[in-house]
Formats: C-alpha cells, sequence, structure tokens
C-alpha cells in the first residue's frame, strides 16, 4: 500500500478508536463503529485490484472521495459546541482583520470584489481535482502518492481536530452580520452548500486553507506554472473564506501552517 492509503485506513481507525472516549449520541456512535470499518474495507478492496487501466484510474482519484467522507464522518463528533473557543476565535478574528484594514470589509467593498472573494472560496471544491489533474498533465501519474499523500496529511490533520475543539462557523452565530445586508449573488450559493451539504462545523485549523494550499506545494515542484497559479488560488480562497465568514482567520491562519507542515513531512520521508 501507498502513504496515502495508510493516511486514509489511519485516519478511519482513529475515528473508530474515539469512540470510547467521546460522549456523543447513539445514533453518531452506531454510524461511526459501521461506516468507519465499512469504508476501510472498501478502499482496501479497491487498492488492491489489478494493475489495469481502470484499477490505476480508480487508485489516482479514489482518496479525493475519501477525503469528502473522512470530513462527514469526523462530523459525526460534532456535538455541544464550546462557547469558550467560540469567543476566542472571534475575538482574534477581530484583531485580524483591525491589523489587515479589513474590518469594515463587508460594508464598504465594491460588490465585485466581494463576488470575486466568493466565486474563490467557492473554488475549494475544485483546487484539489485541479491539483491532482495539473500533476498527471506533467507526466507525474506515477508518483500520484506524493501528491496525495501531502494534501491528504493536510486535510486530516485539520479534520482530525474536530473532536476535540468544537466551534460553529461565524456565519452560524452572525446571521446580522454586514453581509446578510449585501446582494452577493455567489454568497447565496455558498451558503446553500454549507448549509445544505456540510457538517455545519467550523473546522479547526481550516481544511479547505490547508488542502488548498497543500496541493499548490504539491504541484509546484513538478510544474512551477501551475503551483504558482494553484498558489494564488489558495490565498485567494483563504481570503474568501475569512471574508465571507465561513472560517475564523485563525481557522485559515492554522490551516497554512498544516499545510506547509504536511508538505515538510512528505518530503522529509522521501514519498
Amino acid at each position: 500500500m501507498r502513504v496515502c492509503d495508510w493516511l486514509i485506513v489511519g485516519y478511519l481507525g482513529y475515528l473508530l478508536a474515539l469512540v470510547p472516549f467521546r460522549r456523543i449520541p447513539r445514533r453518531n456512535r452506531l454510524g461511526v463503529l459501521v461506516l468507519a470499518p465499512a469504508l476501510a474495507a472498501a478502499y482496501w478492496s479497491v487498492v488492491r485490484l489489478p494493475d489495469t487501466t481502470l484499477g490505476n484510474v480508480a487508485r489516482t482519484w479514489l482518496p479525493l472521495l475519501y477525503i469528502l467522507l473522512c470530513y462527514w464522518l469526523s462530523g459525526f463528533y460534532f456535538v455541544d459546541p464550546q462557547p469558550g473557543f467560540e469567543a476566542k476565535f472571534v475575538a482574534f478574528d477581530r484583531w485580524f482583520r483591525e491589523q489587515v484594514g479589513a474590518a469594515d470589509l463587508a460594508r464598504r467593498a465594491p460588490r465585485l470584489l466581494l463576488e470575486w472573494l466568493e466565486a474563490s472560496y467557492f473554488g475549494c471544491y475544485i483546487v484539489l481535482p485541479a491539483g491532482m489533474a495539473a500533476f498527471l498533465l506533467a507526466g507525474q501519474g506515477g508518483a500520484a502518492d506524493r501528491f496525495w499523500s501531502t494534501v491528504l496529511l493536510a486535510e486530516l490533520s485539520c479534520y482530525g481536530v474536530l473532536p476535540w475543539i468544537r466551534t460553529r462557523p461565524p456565519w452560524g452565530l452572525q446571521p446580522d452580520s454586514p453581509l446578510a445586508s449585501r446582494h452577493v449573488l455567489l454568497r447565496r450559493l455558498n451558503l446553500l452548500v454549507v448549509r445544505e451539504a456540510s457538517t455545519r462545523a467550523n473546522t479547526f485549523p481550516s481544511g479547505h486553507a490547508a488542502g488548498a494550499l497543500a496541493t499548490a506545494l504539491a504541484v509546484a515542484p513538478v510544474w512551477p506554472a501551475a503551483g504558482a497559479v494553484l498558489f494564488f488560488v489558495a490565498v485567494s480562497i483563504m481570503a474568501g473564506s475569512i471574508a465571507g465568514e465561513y472560517h475564523y482567520a485563525g481557522d485559515a491562519v492554522t490551516g497554512s501552517a498544516v499545510a506547509v507542515a504536511a508538505w515538510f513531512v512528505v518530503r522529509l520521508i522521501g514519498v
């Protein structure tokens, strides 16, 4: 098995091992007890497919699906938000916005800028497959393990904190935000996605920031031009996540640090 395969199976094992130690609803507990082993077994079956074109395609792209599945399964541990952590995140958020001169961004920014930031945030859903596609176009399909190991280590490190630091996202805490009065078209789409297709839990560190930056760092050595574009996209995603109140500023900052750490670890072990 590749390193990225062990990361996925190991993370599912981590979620399973947490069951006796976290007080979660019975339905959630049963969900983890049933789904974690089932998903691990399914993944193991796929990675052991014969070395054919179909098998190689499945192994190349399957980690993308499992990032989403691990995110959803981690959400089973989101119970009883912790107001103490939320207050600290809000305080840092306000301080950060003042330092970068964005305290009144929602009220005063041109609508075109807000639309761009919202579009950038939406880009978090396509940056990972785009990064893998760039890796393949660069002729590095045989090194897909290096790409996915970097991205998975970054993403799963963020998701793994959710059972321990449980906060609600800023958009859920501040329904009367100034952004609510700005008619930003793409914001409606983003809010629909986060309300209907997410766990509604805030991920600290930010998986969006970590995954996007890890993607850029993984691609840059094999295709510098694509890496530069992806780095710009990653920065835009981070800015959009903060400006749109999808994440606290602290989430994006720590998510970036996690991505750099993941990239360094993967290089260190020589994947």
